[in-house]
Protein backbone atom coordinates (compact mmCIF):
# COMPACT_ATOMS: atom_id res chain seq x y z
CA UNK A 1 0.00 0.00 0.00
CA UNK A 2 1.15 3.34 -1.26
CA UNK A 3 2.04 6.01 2.08
CA UNK A 4 0.84 9.12 2.81
CA UNK A 5 4.64 10.78 2.46
CA UNK A 6 5.23 8.46 -1.20
CA UNK A 7 2.01 10.90 -2.04
CA UNK A 8 2.21 13.85 -0.58
CA UNK A 9 -0.81 16.63 -0.76
CA UNK A 10 1.63 19.47 -2.22
CA UNK A 11 2.27 17.40 -5.40
CA UNK A 12 2.56 20.27 -8.11
CA UNK A 13 1.56 22.95 -5.72
CA UNK A 14 3.78 26.29 -4.89
CA UNK A 15 6.64 25.21 -2.91
CA UNK A 16 6.70 25.71 1.26
CA UNK A 17 8.50 28.89 1.79
CA UNK A 18 6.73 30.57 -1.41
CA UNK A 19 3.01 30.03 0.79
CA UNK A 20 1.93 32.85 2.86
CA UNK A 21 0.85 31.85 6.62
CA UNK A 22 -3.03 31.31 5.67
CA UNK A 23 -1.89 29.21 2.96
CA UNK A 24 0.40 27.07 4.85
CA UNK A 25 -1.94 26.58 7.61
CA UNK A 26 -4.51 24.94 4.58
CA UNK A 27 -1.82 23.09 3.62
CA UNK A 28 -1.29 21.41 6.88
CA UNK A 29 -4.86 20.60 7.28
CA UNK A 30 -5.21 19.27 4.24
CA UNK A 31 -2.50 16.95 4.54
CA UNK A 32 -3.23 15.85 7.91
CA UNK A 33 -6.53 15.31 7.18
CA UNK A 34 -4.83 12.63 4.42
CA UNK A 35 -2.70 11.63 6.87
CA UNK A 36 -4.92 10.89 10.02
CA UNK A 37 -7.28 9.00 6.86
CA UNK A 38 -4.59 6.57 6.20
CA UNK A 39 -3.12 6.24 10.02
CA UNK A 40 -5.53 7.27 12.13
CA UNK A 41 -4.77 10.22 14.91
CA UNK A 42 -2.08 8.00 16.25
CA UNK A 43 0.22 9.39 13.36
CA UNK A 44 3.33 11.63 13.90
CA UNK A 45 3.83 14.78 13.54
CA UNK A 46 6.61 14.67 10.93
CA UNK A 47 4.65 12.33 9.26
CA UNK A 48 1.78 15.55 8.31
CA UNK A 49 5.10 17.78 7.84
CA UNK A 50 6.22 15.73 5.12
CA UNK A 51 2.90 14.88 3.51
CA UNK A 52 2.35 19.17 3.74
CA UNK A 53 5.94 19.30 2.44
CA UNK A 54 7.01 21.18 5.30
CA UNK A 55 9.60 20.73 7.61
CA UNK A 56 8.99 19.72 11.13
CA UNK A 57 9.78 22.85 12.68
CA UNK A 58 7.59 24.37 9.87
CA UNK A 59 4.12 22.71 11.33
CA UNK A 60 5.38 23.08 14.88
CA UNK A 61 5.12 26.63 14.37
CA UNK A 62 1.83 26.65 13.01
CA UNK A 63 0.70 24.32 15.70
CA UNK A 64 2.64 23.72 18.52
CA UNK A 65 0.96 20.33 19.70
CA UNK A 66 -0.72 17.76 17.75
CA UNK A 67 -3.81 18.05 20.23
CA UNK A 68 -3.77 22.16 18.45
CA UNK A 69 -3.76 20.25 14.93
CA UNK A 70 -6.92 17.85 15.88
CA UNK A 71 -8.52 20.97 17.45
CA UNK A 72 -7.76 23.29 14.02
CA UNK A 73 -9.00 20.13 11.98
CA UNK A 74 -12.42 19.95 14.43
CA UNK A 75 -12.99 24.19 14.32
CA UNK A 76 -12.45 24.08 10.37
CA UNK A 77 -14.99 20.62 10.47
CA UNK A 78 -17.84 22.87 12.23
CA UNK A 79 -17.15 26.30 10.18
CA UNK A 80 -18.21 23.86 7.30
CA UNK A 81 -21.34 23.11 9.26
CA UNK A 82 -22.71 25.91 10.14
CA UNK A 83 -23.48 27.01 6.49
CA UNK A 84 -25.47 23.66 6.03
CA UNK A 85 -27.54 24.17 8.95
CA UNK A 86 -28.01 27.41 8.10
CA UNK A 87 -29.27 26.32 4.34
CA UNK A 88 -31.60 24.01 6.05
CA UNK A 89 -32.69 26.23 8.03
CA UNK A 90 -34.02 28.60 5.36
CA UNK A 91 -36.34 25.32 4.26
CA UNK A 92 -40.35 26.66 4.31
CA UNK A 93 -40.61 23.50 5.87
CA UNK A 94 -38.12 22.73 8.52
CA UNK A 95 -38.74 19.15 8.66
CA UNK A 96 -37.36 19.22 4.96
CA UNK A 97 -34.63 21.26 5.96
CA UNK A 98 -33.58 18.47 8.48
CA UNK A 99 -33.89 15.86 6.57
CA UNK A 100 -31.35 17.08 3.78
CA UNK A 101 -29.34 18.16 6.29
CA UNK A 102 -29.14 14.72 7.39
CA UNK A 103 -28.33 13.12 4.06
CA UNK A 104 -26.11 16.19 3.20
CA UNK A 105 -24.29 15.09 6.81
CA UNK A 106 -24.92 11.46 6.05
CA UNK A 107 -25.68 10.14 2.89
CA UNK A 108 -23.87 8.52 -0.18
CA UNK A 109 -22.45 11.97 -1.54
CA UNK A 110 -21.54 12.64 2.07
CA UNK A 111 -17.96 13.19 3.00
CA UNK A 112 -16.63 11.50 5.87
CA UNK A 113 -13.36 13.44 6.79
CA UNK A 114 -11.19 13.00 9.77
CA UNK A 115 -12.12 16.41 10.78
CA UNK A 116 -15.62 14.90 11.67
CA UNK A 117 -13.82 12.46 13.99
CA UNK A 118 -12.08 15.09 15.47
CA UNK A 119 -14.73 17.10 16.60
CA UNK A 120 -15.81 13.80 18.06
CA UNK A 121 -12.98 13.41 19.79
CA UNK A 122 -14.25 16.43 21.97
CA UNK A 123 -11.42 18.90 22.04
CA UNK A 124 -11.26 21.61 24.54
CA UNK A 125 -9.71 24.92 23.25
CA UNK A 126 -11.54 27.86 23.26
CA UNK A 127 -11.64 28.32 19.18
CA UNK A 128 -13.53 24.81 19.29
CA UNK A 129 -15.74 25.54 22.03
CA UNK A 130 -16.44 28.97 20.00
CA UNK A 131 -16.83 26.68 17.07
CA UNK A 132 -19.14 24.33 18.81
CA UNK A 133 -21.02 26.45 20.49
CA UNK A 134 -22.24 28.49 17.43
CA UNK A 135 -23.05 25.18 15.60
CA UNK A 136 -25.24 24.62 19.05
CA UNK A 137 -26.95 27.16 18.37
CA UNK A 138 -27.50 26.66 14.64
CA UNK A 139 -29.13 23.42 15.26
CA UNK A 140 -31.22 25.23 18.13
CA UNK A 141 -32.73 27.29 15.68
CA UNK A 142 -33.10 24.73 12.78
CA UNK A 143 -35.10 22.48 15.51
CA UNK A 144 -37.03 25.26 17.38
CA UNK A 145 -38.33 26.37 13.69
CA UNK A 146 -39.68 22.74 13.37
CA UNK A 147 -41.61 23.19 17.30
CA UNK A 148 -43.36 26.33 15.68
CA UNK A 149 -44.49 24.06 12.57
CA UNK A 150 -45.65 21.46 14.71
CA UNK A 151 -43.02 18.87 12.92
CA UNK A 152 -40.63 18.22 15.85
CA UNK A 153 -41.30 17.24 19.33
CA UNK A 154 -41.39 20.25 21.99
CA UNK A 155 -38.75 18.81 24.20
CA UNK A 156 -36.21 18.43 21.50
CA UNK A 157 -32.59 19.92 21.66
CA UNK A 158 -29.52 19.86 19.74
CA UNK A 159 -28.06 17.07 21.50
CA UNK A 160 -30.23 15.17 19.87
CA UNK A 161 -29.34 15.66 16.72
CA UNK A 162 -26.04 14.82 17.50
CA UNK A 163 -27.16 11.94 18.94
CA UNK A 164 -28.49 11.26 15.76
CA UNK A 165 -25.45 11.99 13.45
CA UNK A 166 -23.04 9.75 15.54
CA UNK A 167 -25.16 7.54 16.19
CA UNK A 168 -25.81 6.73 11.93
CA UNK A 169 -21.70 7.28 11.82
CA UNK A 170 -21.22 4.09 14.12
CA UNK A 171 -23.87 2.27 12.71
CA UNK A 172 -22.54 2.64 8.88
CA UNK A 173 -18.94 2.02 9.88
CA UNK A 174 -20.49 -1.06 11.88
CA UNK A 175 -23.15 -2.18 8.76
CA UNK A 176 -22.34 0.17 5.89
CA UNK A 177 -26.22 -0.89 4.87
CA UNK A 178 -28.22 -0.06 8.40
CA UNK A 179 -27.44 3.28 8.68
CA UNK A 180 -30.58 4.61 6.89
CA UNK A 181 -32.83 2.42 9.56
CA UNK A 182 -31.17 4.03 12.09
CA UNK A 183 -32.03 7.28 10.55
CA UNK A 184 -35.57 6.67 9.82
CA UNK A 185 -36.02 5.24 13.64
CA UNK A 186 -34.09 7.68 14.98
CA UNK A 187 -35.96 10.66 12.78
CA UNK A 188 -39.30 9.29 13.99
CA UNK A 189 -38.26 9.63 17.50
CA UNK A 190 -38.26 13.75 16.56
CA UNK A 191 -41.28 13.95 15.72
CA UNK A 192 -44.07 14.89 17.84
CA UNK A 193 -45.75 11.76 19.92
CA UNK A 194 -48.87 10.89 18.59
CA UNK A 195 -52.25 11.43 20.55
Amino acid sequence: MESVSDSPVHDADPTWSTLDAASKRTRILDAAEAVFTAHGFEATMPQVASAAGAGVGSLYRQFPSKEALVEALAVRRLETIVPMIAEATAHDDAWDGLRRLVDTLLGDDADDPVSARAVAARPQGASVAEARGRAHAALQALLDAGKRQGTVRADATHVDFIILIRSARAVRDAAPGAWQRCVTLMLDGLRPPRA
